[in-house]
């Protein structure tokens, strides 16, 4: 499996700011949602960096996509 992108830049500000939104609409989901993106990252190499990818995850959690 290719990690993520050859030009894949680290960066944890958007995975940040998601968490701090789902702490605000569903603080009690916060470690599953730490959870999801964790599992998306390092075992199927998803760009959690990516606002497309983060609004994927929280809509697993039940917070609709245009709202997140």
């Amino acid at each position: 499996m290719k990690f993520v992108s050859d030009s894949f830049h680290y960066d944890t500000e958007p995975s940040s700011r998601a968490l701090v939104v789902v702490q605000r609409f569903l603080p009690e989901k916060d470690f599953e949602f730490l959870s999801l993106m964790q599992k998306s990252f390092y075992v199927e190499g998803k760009d959690i960096t990516n606002d497309g990818v983060l609004a994927e995850l929280a809509e697993e959690l039940g917070i609709e996509k245009k709202l997140f």
